[in-house]
């Protein structure tokens, strides 16, 4: 798996694969999410995980639609970038033979979790997601379990719950780590910005101008607020040992203020300094891009 990531990759990296597999496991260990699932359910959290994000081009969805990627054309749209990251996981389950020991009917039914898991990382369901979350637990009585272990439909949800909240973990990790995370997004977000210039695309309004401090602050600050924020709150109500984790969302947004950010260490000065460096050479600041640009997806196989 640790050669199918690209390391140019500014955040969807192999370091980010780390964080979110060892979160994943964090979210078992300190809460009581561990008692509604099964050990394949466990293995199927783990390696959903580890695979979420395989051979990621470091640029989203709506880039390599715009783009006509192999990819785009290939998988079923929106969400074409995760169904290629389910096809390369599940070659690599069969390539490296980590199932073998198990049952014909329990690869499958790793595979097929495997798949729902790294399907909820799709950030168009994210939405849906935090509102099942929320049902659930405005409608469970105050003694009522959160998940029955019996369930299939319980237990698809708390698999999808745990890695897409994983997925969305790094703002919950210690300050330095998780703004030196943020920086790793915003120069992955200028990136694409700066290729979809320089290909006369439509730009994606929010990884616009992130030489802008100002904006990296709203950028970032946004997807604190209506993201990660609801998610957390979401799952610390159904399980409450999680709440530190909410605690330091909260704290990373309290650092945010629009007005003092001379106080707040979470900018990525390279891109400041970049946009300066160019805008000295043209008025256009997608004219030329930071770093040579990151390989666009591919259908070979690595070995």
């Amino acid at each position: 798996v640790r050669f199918h990531h690209e390391d140019q990759n500014d955040f969807h990296n192999f370091k980010h694969v780390f964080n979110v597999v060892h979160a994943a496991f964090l979210i078992g260990c300190h809460s009581d999410a561990s008692k509604y699932l099964r050990p394949q359910d466990t293995l199927v959290i783990l390696l959903s995980s580890l695979c979420h994000d395989i051979d990621h081009p470091g640029v989203n969805n709506d880039f390599l639609i715009k783009s006509a990627s192999p990819i785009a054309n290939l998988y079923p749209r929106p969400s074409c970038l995760e169904e290629h990251h389910v096809t390369e996981a599940l070659y690599v389950m069969e390539e490296t033979g980590v199932l073998r020991n198990l049952s014909p009917s329990m690869q499958a039914e790793v595979h097929n979790g495997i798949r729902v898991a790294v399907m909820a990382t799709f950030m168009g369901a994210h939405a849906a997601l935090v509102d099942r979350l929320r049902n659930r637990n405005s409608s469970a009585s105050q003694n009522a379990r959160p998940f029955d272990v019996t369930v299939v439909e319980d237990r698809i949800e708390l698999i999808e719950t745990i890695v897409h909240a994983a997925d969305l973990s790094n703002q919950v990790l210690a300050k330095p780590v998780a703004l030196e995370f943020g920086k790793m997004v915003m120069m992955e977000f200028h990136k694409q910005y700066i290729r979809e210039k320089a290909e006369r695309m439509e730009v994606t309004p929010f990884m616009s101008n992130l030489h802008d401090v100002v904006q990296q602050a709203k950028c970032q600050l946004g997807f604190l607020v209506y993201v990660c924020s609801p998610l957390w709150r979401a799952l610390v109500d159904t399980f409450p040992d999680l709440i530190p984790c909410y605690q330091k969302i909260e704290e990373r947004i309290l650092d945010i203020d629009l007005e003092k950010l001379d106080k707040w260490n979470g900018v990525n000065w390279d891109i400041v300094r970049w946009y300066d460096t160019q805008h000295s050479k043209t008025e256009d600041p997608g004219a030329q891009e930071p770093n040579p640009k990151p390989k666009l997806l591919t259908l070979s196989r690595k070995s």
